[in-house]
């Protein structure tokens, strides 16, 4: 349990406390899978604003709530919203952090006073001073006096609350729990979406700049209320889309943090590192290992060729021969261990060859020792629009190995999980193969330690 650190040179009545480096970087670590810088900055301020007053309302009110909610239901709300509310009892209290200085006035998304399920009998106003590292709470209003004292904003679906509004004395909140809050207020239900109107909406916002004000309002709060729609619409618009890599089309992946496979090895990788596959045992000419790729019925020894093809020296007359068979090998096997032996083999005789895999890199980071690790993946088209999918959780040296238990995860856009591999003493890579169709989505997740990193991808 963290001690919180009051800030004593203030008002009487004011509520400052100082922020924990510690609970910072973890807290940005939790958030960081939302889509944009903007998005992540309003998740950051949210999820501090909510771990500090949570501590404060457990110490003054000798009450024990515990955030037992999974992560991803925040974010799905802090990817169009901000603000966030914390249930006690039978109550709900909402925070609306915000980071302006100049206390005139407050403005709070009307979807924390429309949708039954978020409203509040009370709304706690947060400012975040994370320059001078602090949070400084302004004060609360209940849900009568904030309709009744704020003015609706039509254009951005907002409520404009004045400063002077608030009572600024938060002791007196807590005072009010001994002899019960106010209950939460109820209001008039959504109107019902269909599964088919909820698709279409999902569709019609994959691409907006600004969904929230994008649809009639009616159906944004309808919509947005679901969570199961919340999560398929924050997963679209989150996702990258491989038919746009398969096109060279990367802005959207470079700016989720990823690099082409080929700089990022450049840039990452210690220069004696191996990246293959498995390793190669036998010692046999090229010549001998081209025989058994053409016989062509020996299931072992053809893995142990294509993995052992990089290492070799071949002739320029016999390279083309090896390209050969292996465009024949991966034009015709519906094995994946042989594909993906193959494509590897043909990308290392000619690397330019249309059958060659697109790559991308990240490093990835669980604050383990500050150690770096990545995530690769290797993407090639199939016939009928499928694609096939090679997932590595890799080192970066030689020295290195995973840490135990970190887990590499396919769900999909159900979050129903497809696959997990889990690394061992030693791994120092754990990776996984697989190929979807046409217009399906899945998520690639990486966790270690209450940590995760996760992408999601359209086929």
């Amino acid at each position: 349990m963290n001690i919180i650190n009051f800030i004593s040179d203030c008002y009487a009545n004011e509520l400052k406390i100082a922020l924990d480096e510690n609970i910072k970087r973890q807290t940005w670590q939790e958030v960081k899978n939302l889509s944009t810088e903007i998005n992540r900055h309003c998740g950051y301020i949210n999820l501090l604003s909510r771990k500090y007053f949570i501590q404060w309302l457990n110490l003054v009110c000798n009450i024990n709530i515990t955030d037992t909610n999974n992560i991803i239901d925040y974010i799905t709300i802090w990817e169009f919203i901000n603000g966030n509310a914390i249930n006690v009892n039978n109550n709900r209290l909402v925070l609306i952090p915000t980071e302006t200085q100049d206390r005139v006035s407050i403005s709070i998304p009307q979807e924390w006073l429309k949708i039954p399920e978020w409203v509040g009998s009370y709304y706690v106003i947060v400012g975040v001073n994370l320059e001078e590292n602090y949070l400084d709470f302004w004060g609360y209003i209940n849900y009568d006096n904030l309709q009744e004292n704020g003015e609706t904003d039509n254009l951005n679906h907002t409520v404009n609350l004045p400063y002077e509004c608030l009572e600024t004395d938060l002791n007196l909140m807590a005072l009010e729990y001994e002899y019960s809050w106010e209950n939460i207020p109820q209001v008039s239900p959504l109107k019902c979406l269909s599964p088919q109107i909820q698709k279409n909406l999902i569709t019609e916002l994959e691409n907006s700049f600004f969904p929230r004000l994008s649809l009639d309002f009616s159906d944004w709060l309808s919509l947005v209320s679901i969570a199961d729609a919340r999560y398929k619409l924050y997963s679209h618009r989150h996702s990258i889309s491989l038919g746009d890599l398969l096109k060279n089309k990367t802005e959207n992946i470079l700016r989720k943090g990823w690099q082409s496979l080929q700089d990022f090895i450049k840039d990452n990788f210690e220069t004696d590192f191996d990246l293959k596959m498995s390793p190669a045992f036998r010692s046999i000419s090229p010549q001998e290992g081209l025989n058994v790729l053409v016989k062509n019925d020996n299931y072992g020894q053809i893995l142990e060729i294509l993995n052992t093809i990089p290492n070799w020296q071949i002739r320029e007359n016999l390279q083309q021969e090896f390209i050969r068979v292996l465009v024949d090998l991966i034009n015709n096997t519906n094995d994946e261990e042989i594909l993906w032996s193959s494509v590897f083999a043909l990308e290392s005789l000619q690397a330019n060859h249309s059958l060659c895999s697109k790559g991308y890199g990240k490093l990835i980071n669980f604050d383990e020792e500050n150690k770096n690790y990545c995530l690769l993946i290797n993407i090639l088209p199939r016939n009928f629009g499928q694609i096939s999918i090679f997932v590595r959780v890799s080192v970066l040296s030689n020295e290195d190995n995973l840490p135990e238990s970190l887990s590499l995860k396919i769900l999909d856009e159900n979050e129903d999980l497809f696959q997990a591999i889990i690394s061992e003493k030693g791994d120092n890579t754990i990776q996984y193969k697989f190929w979807a169709d046409e217009g399906e989505t899945f998520k690639i997740q990486v966790s270690c330690n209450n940590n995760y990193i996760e992408d999601t991808f359209k086929v």
